[in-house]
């Protein structure tokens, strides 16, 4: 009657979830009400069936991400007893109480019998306002991969223009577009002869960094992540990382003379076959659209030694783009933009390194599950 999630799948549990309507389960917050988030997040969890007591009408489609549900609505605590299956334990949620989805999925992993889900954990409506609500929801959203730049800069200033698009409901995949065609900005002003285009450059490579978190973050936020949607924004984050480097190596021959076309050469080199080599190992490993395949794979092979672990989680910072975009920011600011093309080269050596060495394990890693296309989110009210 019930599909899991993985996550309570994993430890033999079917439950059903019957959803007590509320006032506060109709306060809207980031274009949806509280009632139909919840439906969401349970539907993100794989629940096929959902139930609710009280509201109007009898049925209705919740869809997040690559899941749907239907939510049988039913006006009476009777009417809804006797279409509950009694061999299946069942949990009560209030619909007014604002639960991460990482909190609400470990709630739900410890049920084993039939229980009214507390409120602990969770944030009431009527104890919160509208915009405190947005900012746990958004705080909430932040990786555990996330490097100190993300966390401290990155992420903070993502956030705002986040919660402000998807209250607006817009597209994340349109805002991956519109950050592609700052990269294209970016490449225009490396390529002028201004006297300011390495710099200007530079910075502009940082706020790409910086708005690349803004369409993951709506995504999440709202349930609408897509197959597609990751690999588009992997292929445009690895598009403007060439640009970038090819354009730096331009302004830096045009401004400083031929040496740094020799760079740019073994630069061009080294990132087309880093990105070729992951594509294929994505292509016939797991699937999907993330190179953090490959950090994920190195702290599993380091799991067994926290020593190592936590040296390569230290040392992975500096290899992410957050974190080297804002350097190049800082370096190109204090006119020590000529440092850039070494610490690239010796940057993608290691990283081409780390693809060769970890290579069968990453090939070893199951397929992941397919996502559809993104589903019209219009079918629930």
């Amino acid at each position: 009657m019930i599909r899991t999630g993985s996550e309570i799948q994993s430890l033999g549990q079917q439950l059903q979830v019957c959803i007590i309507s509320s006032p506060e389960g109709e306060l809207p917050i980031l274009n949806m009400t509280l009632r139909r988030r919840l439906f969401k997040q349970l539907c993100d969890l794989g629940f096929e069936d959902i139930f609710q007591l009280g509201g109007t009408g009898w049925q209705l489609t919740a869809m997040a991400n690559e899941n749907n549900s239907t939510i049988h609505i039913y006006r009476t605590l009777k009417d809804l007893e006797d279409n509950l299956a009694p061999h299946i334990p069942c949990v009560t949620l209030q619909d007014g109480v604002v639960f991460t989805d990482c909190v609400l999925r470990e709630k739900l992993a410890g049920v084993t019998e039939s229980c009214e889900l507390s409120t602990e954990g969770g944030y009431p409506a009527a104890q919160y306002s509208r915009a405190e609500l947005e900012k746990i929801i958004f705080a909430s959203l932040s990786k555990e991969t996330d490097g100190l730049v993300s966390r401290t800069l990155n992420r903070p200033v993502s956030g705002l223009i986040s919660r402000q698009l998807a209250k607006a409901d817009f597209s994340p995949m349109l805002f991956t577009w519109l950050t592609g065609l700052l990269s294209l900005v970016m490449v225009w002003v490396l390529t002028s002869d201004h006297h300011f285009a390495i710099v200007g450059g530079c910075l502009l490579f940082h706020l790409v960094s910086v708005l690349d978190g803004v369409d993951g973050e709506i995504a999440r936020s709202t349930y609408k992540k897509t197959a597609f949607g990751a690999k588009l924004d992997t292929g445009l984050d690895m598009t403007a990382n060439v640009l970038f480097m090819v354009g730096l190596q331009y302004a830096l021959w045009n401004f400083y003379g031929v040496e740094f076309l020799y760079y740019s050469g073994y630069i061009i080199a080294l990132v087309l076959t880093g990105i070729l080599m992951m594509t294929l190992l994505l292509y016939f490993g797991p699937g999907g659209g993330s190179f953090d395949i490959l950090a994920q794979t190195i702290r599993t092979r380091l799991a067994h030694s926290p020593f190592w672990l936590s040296t390569f989680n230290n040392l992975n910072y500096f290899f992410k783009r957050d974190c080297f975009a804002f350097i190049f920011a800082v370096v190109g600011l204090l006119g020590l933009e000529r440092l850039i093309p070494a610490s690239l080269i010796f940057g993608l050596v290691v990283w081409n390194l780390a693809i060769l060495v970890n290579a069968r394990q990453i090939l070893d890693q199951k397929p992941e599950k397919i996502v559809p296309a993104e589903p019209d989110l219009n079918e629930l009210n």
